[in-house]
Parts: C-alpha cells; structure tokens; sequence
C-alpha cells in the first residue's frame, strides 16, 4: 500500500507543468491593492498622478545626486510641509477674521492608516509568502525536475541582476515601473496578452528543449524520492 502511494505522489508529480510547480503567488486570492494606489498607478486623476510622478523623480534625484539620504530628505519635505500649512492656516484665518469677526480654528483632519487595509495588505504579503514557500519546498524536494532546473537558473540569473544594479536604482526602476506598465497594459491588453502567451510557449518549448538533452538515467535519479 506504501509503494502503491508513493507511485501516485510520483505519477501526480509528473501530471504537473513547470508553470504549476513554479507558482509563487496566490491565483485564487490575487495581489491585493488599495484602491487609492490603484487610482494612482491607473492615472485616474492625471493631475494629481503626473504630481507623484514628478515628485518621485525629484527624490530620487535629490537622494542619488545631491547628497541626501531617504531620512534626511523624508525630514526636511515634512519640515517645509509643516511650514507652509501653519503659514495657509495663520493667513486664511485673518483673513476670515478681518472680514467676518473673530472665528474658532479650524478643526484638523487626522492623517490615518486604515486598519482594515494594512489588514487586507499584511495578509495578503503573508498568504503570498508561504505559497512561494511551499514552492520553494517543493523545488527544493525535486518533484518535478524541470521545475527543479529551471528555478536554479532563474535564481542565478536574478542573483547576477541585483548585483549589477545598487538598491537606489532597483528601487527607482520598480517606481518607474509601477508609473508606466499598468498604465500601458490597461491601454493594451489584448495585444499585451497576446505576446505574454508567445513568451510563455517560448519558454516551455526552451525547457523541453533542454530537458531533452540531460541523459534518461540522470532525470530518473533526480524524479526518485525519499
């Protein structure tokens, strides 16, 4: 009964594809943003998104090239915003007062985190990263070969990527694109859709490819389980 579990682990191992073993998020839940950041990536409000856009530039700049860091800079933006709101506040409210008498101050509108929404967030980021823990567990076990292959040189070639680029320039690379590619596949999905297919035969026909060159006795050894 043993050996006969064992052959259908093996042969349920084998069912399955490389893009089903080398799943890393979520399908059924999905990625979970807020629908302000949404807005924002999407250019709902092209005014107020090409401004963030603009000001992520400038602090990039400002920390890559005029000498601040994030803290410093982060301080100093907080400092003149501060400034300029009491300077709005202190102006506006004498004015009020020299046309329509002495008014009360104006009541503040807290700045808050929505709890349900680092909720929704946070465990969302959770279920994602035990998922490609659990993909992980299973390269690492070697039930599915190819699998196995393939996210050793994905690894080696992202390992080699982040080592040509400083975290500043990945960080400003995944601002730029946040800014631009949701914006341009919303604009050009069908033809977006068509060319991700044509990578993804491509890549499955290159797998097969080599999958094919490594010797019969050496996939049998890396299929065998414990």
């Amino acid at each position: 009964k043993l050996c006969e579990q064992r052959k259908m682990s093996a042969q349920s191992a084998a069912a399955e594809t490389t893009s089903e073993v080398l799943d890393f998020t979520q399908k059924e839940q999905g990625w979970y943003v807020p629908a302000r950041i949404k807005d924002l990536v999407l250019y709902k409000d092209p005014v107020f998104s090409g401004v963030a856009f603009g000001v992520f530039n400038l602090y990039f700049y400002l920390v890559a090239f005029g000498g601040y860091t994030f803290i410093s800079l982060s301080l100093f933006l907080a400092t003149v915003h501060l400034v300029v709101s009491v300077l709005f506040v202190t102006i506006t409210g004498f004015i009020k007062q020299f046309q329509h008498g002495p008014q009360p101050p104006p009541t503040p509108n807290p700045v808050h985190l929505n709890p349900e929404t680092v909720k929704k967030v946070s465990d969302n980021i959770v279920s994602h990263i035990n998922c490609g823990l659990k993909t992980y567990s299973k390269v690492q076990s070697c039930q599915h070969a190819p699998a196995s292959l393939l996210a050793i040189l994905v690894l080696y070639l992202t390992a080699k990527f982040f080592s040509v680029f400083s975290g500043l320039t990945l960080l400003y690379i995944a601002g730029l694109v946040a800014f631009t590619v949701p914006m341009a596949y919303s604009k050009n999905t069908a033809v977006a859709d068509k060319h991700l297919a044509t990578a993804k035969a491509k890549l499955k026909e290159v797998t097969d490819q080599v999958m094919a060159k490594i010797p019969k006795s050496v996939m049998d050894k890396m299929k065998k389980t414990e």
